[in-house]
């Protein structure tokens, strides 16, 4: 009977997350469809004391942890979680488990930044990474054992990216957010802009670069390429829908969500390729090895020219949507949240 009176009441479930954007917001959405939702925002470890006693209460009040991205925060749950024998589950999006040789991004950002990870990924009840290459990684680059793994992809909304009416311009855009210098050689940036010089009369627009970056990138920025801060979604979609093409030239990718948004909106997909960006675009746009300018604008030049935007569309619309990701979710936690009655 308890059991019973367990399973028919709605159940809690504490998120905690150290970003608020739009995906995050996305994933808080899908929750409350299916379970009160408690979420924190924890924001660095300035105010430790104040994020413990508030992570205390959270996880206390609530019949399980999602945490998003296997970070700091993700530690502390962890740990206040196994006190008060809750359940943690773990979202691994990406730079958590990447190593990439020479440049400070993901494991290689802080001598104890590995650690963490290892220490959330071996502890946590079970990892949801978005992408199988995100498992990958999680075994070849920290040696954990990836049994508790289960693949769960980011989710997108076909009906809000959408294409337009009007025919596309010849336009190539890249959305990557870029707060630092060392994230640029991460996105590809000083790839991309040196691909735009080689098409001196195509125009390029380069949305996410932090105001501080783009007064030091402006030397290496050709004159036909706009360079613009981060946008919120709305402001972004129109860029989307206008351009005939959208370019991603990273040197590594978890699962690149701009790149998906794109192609609902019918943009003809380049990217490099590597693990994250060949399994979102499939067959529907054109690879080029990483940090090569030259193949990037040979191929964008042929993405102009190309009519793949529907084939890019169709394709998310069919691998990523968000009615899976939910069900996902919401099954996954309810199975872990039953156990426990």
């Amino acid at each position: 009977m308890k059991t019973e009176q367990f399973q028919k009441r709605k159940r809690t479930v504490f998120f905690c997350s150290n970003t608020i954007g739009s995906f995050t917001s996305r994933d808080l959405e899908l929750l409350k469809r299916h379970f009160y939702v408690h979420f924190y925002y924890y924001n660095g470890l300035k105010q430790l004391p104040l994020h413990l006693i508030r992570i205390c209460g959270g996880v206390l009040r609530s019949d399980i942890c999602l945490c998003n991205f296997a970070d700091n925060h993700a530690l502390i749950t962890l740990l206040v979680a196994k006190m008060l024998h809750r359940k943690t589950l773990v979202i691994v999006g990406g730079y958590e488990v990447a190593r990439i040789k020479g440049l400070k991004y993901g494991l290689n950002r802080s001598v104890f930044f590995p650690l963490v990870v290892k220490t959330i990924l071996k502890k946590a009840d079970h990892v949801l990474p978005v992408s199988i290459n995100l498992r990958e990684d999680a075994k070849n680059n920290l040696g954990v054992n990836t049994s508790n793994f289960t693949v769960v992809p980011n989710g997108f909304d076909s009906r809000k990216f959408s294409p337009s009416n009007e025919e596309k311009e010849l336009r190539v855009t890249c959305a990557a957010r870029c707060s630092d210098m060392d994230t640029i050689p991460v996105k590809g940036i000083d790839t991309f802009l040196r691909a735009a010089a080689l098409l001196p009369y195509i125009p390029f627009t380069l949305i996410g670069i932090h105001p501080a970056i783009q007064s030091r990138l402006k030397t290496e920025t050709p004159k036909n390429v706009t360079l613009l801060p981060t946008l919120p979604q709305n402001e972004l979609l129109p860029y989307y829908r206008r351009s005939k093409v959208y370019c991603q030239l990273s040197r590594r990718e978890g699962h690149p969500n701009a790149i998906c948004e794109a192609m609902l909106c019918e943009c003809v997909p380049v990217g490099t390729d590597v693990p994250g960006i060949r399994q979102v675009m499939g067959n529907t746009g054109f690879l080029v090895p990483p940090g090569n300018p030259s193949l990037a604008a040979m191929a964008i030049q042929a993405a102009l020219e190309s009519d793949r935007g529907t084939e890019a569309r169709n394709r998310i619309q069919s691998e990523y949507s968000l009615e899976k990701r939910e069900m996902d979710f919401e099954s996954i936690i309810t199975a872990y949240i039953t156990k426990k009655a």
